[in-house]
């Protein structure tokens, strides 16, 4: 009872901390329908949370590899799926059960474009749990918004050996779209699945709104002025 509190808890951190971080979460491509590996880039300190959250929201559950380090400062977050990298095995019997296996094979954090070496274990989890190695591709970005945009793109499932080759074609094709698209519009082919500001890109609140009604030429301040003098005429 207590872990399931814990759990339940945990998840609604971060779905709190996605609704205050982001702008809006946009996915495109087919996700996986039952267990997979799913091998990501991992440019953002997002990245799990986007694809945890997205999975409970698709009916999935997620076990994520995390690093040594980051388990040890954040030990709670074995209890929503989080396993150390020596761990495979708890991947593998996860992703045998139906649930997601969520490996970042560049094994660290990247920030900027372009595509490390890759680590094999997600095709190693991926072949002995017998379910389809799907590569994701994730780009947290700034398009001109006062908070950054979240689009994670699913693959088709590959084999082992073409990981690396599909997983840098989605990156770039993700790149290059991001690039020609006009940041004030939705990007072509993605849907969007969560919105912050219920598809406004901006909102500045009460007193920002009041301040840019009473500055507009036709504002409070001057109608006020000109309902005086048509008092007097």
């Amino acid at each position: 009872m207590m872990l399931r509190l814990a759990r339940a808890l945990l998840v609604r951190s971060a779905v709190r901390d996605v609704r205050t971080g982001l702008l809006s979460i946009a996915v495109t491509g087919t996700p996986p329908t039952g267990g997979a590996v799913l091998a990501a880039n991992h440019g953002s300190w997002w990245d799990a949370y986007l694809i945890g959250l997205f999975a409970r929201n698709v009916g999935s559950d997620v076990a994520v590899m995390m690093g040594d380090e980051q388990l040890q400062r954040f030990p709670f977050l074995r209890l929503v799926g989080a396993v150390p990298p020596r761990a495979l095995r708890t991947l593998v019997a996860r992703a045998r059960a139906g649930d997601w296996a969520l490996i970042f094979p560049e094994g660290e954090l990247r920030a900027g474009r372009g595509l490390a070496a890759l680590h094999p274990g997600a095709e190693w989890v991926a072949e002995r749990a017998g379910v389809p190695l799907v590569p994701v591709a994730i780009r947290v970005v700034l398009r001109g918004a006062a908070k950054p945009e979240a689009f994670i793109r699913f693959g088709a499932p590959v084999r082992p050996e073409q990981l690396r080759a599909a997983l840098a074609s989605m990156l770039d094709e993700l790149d290059r779209a991001l690039d020609a698209a006009d940041p004030a519009h939705p990007l072509p082919g993605y849907r969007v699945v969560f919105d912050a500001q219920r598809f406004r890109r901006d909102r500045v609140g009460i007193a920002g709104r009041m301040l840019a009604y009473l500055t507009r030429p036709e504002g409070f301040g001057m109608r006020r002025r000109g309902a005086r003098g048509r008092g007097r005429a």
